[in-house]
């Protein structure tokens, strides 16, 4: 599969990369001859004054084909944008091999913009729908599978047809000529049983209802030998309109590669009532200072009408998320990133992961959660498998949207399901990724809006309620491990937004997650040797802080910082533990305070000795935070880079609309995080579109390309976007 973060783990690293390296980087990069790889405006929405890329641009090696500047073969680089329109260049030479674009077929060899198509020529690439966004056609990354004959490309766009409501369409594109193939396009429809009370839900079916929901993940194509369909693609949705008035859901769709759709799956069906665990409320509407929200009387700000009684929430500063608690809401955004899909023994497993909406331990709702799909010869799961929802060890009760904390902002609370609705901290925010440790292990790991990792086995059963500090099923990093006041430039409240990640595993090193928060500086946690394992052994004390073991083998075991779990301490305790700080041999250990009694051991591992950049950019990263790419040759260190993708701060401040366009800067460094180059050229960021990395150059989706006043219009006329392409200076 050519696919968004390169691979379906996500890992966001081509290890397939012989030419950049970071000598070569520090020896400057430049845009090539033919930079930028420009789109037409096309027939723009009113308003609009340019044609965003919002999908990471994709790269085909060699593809065959007859297409003129491509015979018989080339690179391909192709890019979508908001406008419904499609572009495919030569990536060498950056000739326009076929477009899809404008109402009447424009130049030849190119064909209408897909909004046309879809709307049979009676509307238009939306301009409305998406409240942060000017318009949007295409926001998600397609997905290319090539070994389809012809190769083919599946993505959805968006029209909305004249007098009439917002349509998805699912494409099967032929890439040799960017025509649709056979059968393409199908309207993206369906509907699932279901109990709700919304007026636009008819009685016991929960539609899909375009016009509320919002296609932004990435696409994802799994395969499976031996069953039937061999291969399904995943498309999932959330939301672009208000959270808190709207009654969408979570959608998650499978089709075969002939465009068959296989399955519907929403994230929320349950309606208002008592069942389940936690319980819904009867009536879960936000309260007003009108009289009447609750039978008798009247709620004050701050507090939710649950049956007839007015409940106060978390604080005055909660995201006040209500209607979202019991059956709507948990859409699939996470940051624009993919699915992620691993294969173990023979079973395909696809994740997903819900934000904001209503979870009860019911299989009905599933906000703030971590959905497992599976995929065998034996046949095809259409509901979750299992699923995780962080609970942090804090015991609720009802009604749901109270909590027993006394201070949201306190470590015991912060991982709730609840208080992550409340405060609109999404898991999944930084995408799901997936990777197998040294002891072939297989390991999920993502980020929630608030800064905690969630570090889950793969092939572990999950569950609700999971305690804090239980680190084998996962494990609070980041924020939460007060990284952030750290740093030397703290900007503690929003280090919590960190909307990509990225894992290398050198050769005969210790692998990194790397990741780089709104406001703050590339940062990575070191995985530990360990963190696979749920070993024991014996161990003597001498010396205080010296442990020593018989038959043991600290040195493949242990990294500083791992945990040594003896003398009857606590792990979920912190500091109770003894901490390794080094490793003499495979029979001795240093730790971190003293240990006087002989006896068993146990030991866990974690994201441990977080490390960053300590020469930051002048002017801190702006909002969505560093959109990352590392390539290297094979495994080795020393030729590996991470391609860092940033928008600069504007005027002083910062913002999380995605419609004002800020200064994009590119940046490379090495794995210790070295600066090793930056850009200089004028072009807008935008904003969740993740750079491409391969086959020597770098590949930069935009907003805007220009200089001077050029740069980031706010208004005027229609301006060029395109993609940037970087590579070593000759």
């Amino acid at each position: 599969m050519i696919t968004s973060q390169f691979d379906n783990a996500r890992d966001a690293w081509n290890g397939n990369e012989t030419t950049l390296t970071p000598a070569v980087a520090n020896a400057g990069m430049s845009q090539t001859s033919y930079s930028p790889l420009t789109v037409d405006t096309g027939d723009l929405p009113s308003g609009a004054t340019s044609n965003p890329i919002y999908a990471q641009p994709l790269y085909v090696a060699s593809i065959q084909t007859s297409l003129t500047g491509c015979s018989p073969s080339c690179n391909m680089v192709i890019a979508a944008t908001l406008n419904d329109t499609l572009f495919a260049w030569n990536a060498d030479t950056g000739a326009l091999l076929w477009s899809r674009q404008g109402s009447s077929g424009g130049t030849p060899g190119t064909v209408n913009a897909l909004w046309w198509d879809d709307c049979s020529g009676t509307g238009s690439s939306p301009a409305t729908g998406f409240t942060t966004l000017p318009f949007a056609g295409i926001v998600s990354t397609p997905v290319i599978d090539y070994t389809l004959s012809p190769p083919a490309m599946f993505l959805t766009s968006l029209c909305v047809p004249r007098g009439s409501t917002n349509q998805w369409w699912l494409h099967k594109i032929d890439l040799t000529t960017g025509h649709d193939l056979s059968g393409s396009p199908v309207q993206i429809t369906g509907s699932v049983a279901g109990s709700n009370n919304a007026d636009d839900e008819a009685s016991g079916q929960i539609p899909f209802e375009g016009v509320r929901q919002f296609q932004r993940s990435a696409l994802l194509e799994v395969q499976v030998s031996g069953a039937s369909p061999s291969s399904l693609i995943y498309v999932s949705f959330g939301t672009g309109i208000s959270e808190i008035t709207s009654g969408y859901h979570g959608w998650v769709f499978g089709y075969d590669t002939s465009l068959n759709q296989q399955f519907a799956f929403a994230t929320t069906t349950q309606g208002y009532s008592a069942s389940g665990s936690p319980p819904c409320c009867t009536n879960c509407a936000p309260c007003s200072t009108a009289a009447g929200c609750c039978t008798g009387s009247g709620c004050t700000p701050g507090t939710e009408c649950c049956a007839t009684t007015c409940v106060p929430m978390n604080g005055s500063s909660y995201y006040q998320n209500s209607p979202n608690w019991c059956g709507h809401g948990s859409g699939i955004w996470m940051s624009s990133r993919g699915p992620a899909a691993s294969t173990l023994s023979g079973t395909s497993h696809a994740f997903f992961g819900p934000g904001n909406g209503g979870f009860q331990q019911n299989n009905y709702n599933w906000g703030e959660s971590i959905l497992d799909f599976t995929l065998s010869s034996g046949g095809m799961g259409t509901t979750p498998a299992k699923s995780f929802t962080p609970y942090g060890g804090v015991a609720l009760s009802p009604p749901l949207g109270t909590s027993n904390c006394p201070n949201e902002g306190s470590g015991d609370c912060q991982t709730t399901a609840e208080v992550l609705n409340l405060n609109d901290w999404d898991m999944a925010t930084s995408g799901i990724l997936l990777f197998t440790d040294s002891s072939s292990n297989n390991w999920l790991v993502t980020m929630d809006k608030a800064g905690y990792g969630y570090l889950l086995r793969q092939a572990q059963s999950w569950s609700y309620a999971f305690a804090l500090g239980d680190s084998y099923n996962w494990f609070p990093f980041g924020a939460a491990q007060t990284l952030c006041p750290s740093l030397p430039n703290p900007a503690a409240a929003d280090c919590h937004r960190t909307t990509s990640l990225a894992y290398f595993n050198p050769s005969g090193g210790t692998p990194y997650l790397y990741f780089w928060p709104w406001k703050e500086q590339l940062s990575a946690y070191q995985f530990s040797n360990n963190s696979a394992q749920t070993g024991s052994g014996t161990i003597s004390a001498s010396g205080g802080t010296t442990v020593t073991g018989t038959g043991t083998s600290f040195l493949s075991t242990f990294v500083p910082g791992d945990m040594l779990i003896a003398g009857g301490c606590t792990p979920s305790t912190p500091g109770s533990c003894p901490i390794v700080t080094a490793i003499a041999s495979d029979s001795s250990l240093t730790i971190n305070q003293n240990l006087t009694a002989s006896g068993s051991y146990s030991y866990r591992g974690y994201f441990i000795n977080p490390i960053y950049d300590q020469h930051p950019p002048a002017n801190a990263v702006g909002y969505p935070g560093g959109l990352l790419a590392g390539t290297s040759n094979g495994s080795s260190s020393s030729s590996a880079v991470i391609w860092a993708l940033v928008a600069k701060e504007v005027s002083g401040s910062y913002t999380s609309n995605e419609a004002v366009r800020t200064p994009g800067v590119l940046f490379a460094y090495d794995t210790g995080l070295n600066l090793q180059w930056y850009s200089s050229d004028g072009f807008c960021s935008s904003s969740f579109a993740l750079p491409t990395a391969v086959d020597g150059k770098v590949f930069v989706p935009t907003y805007a390309i220009g200089s001077g006043s050029n740069v980031c219009p706010t208004s005027g006329s229609p301006v060029t976007s395109g993609v940037l392409v970087y590579a070593p200076t000759p």
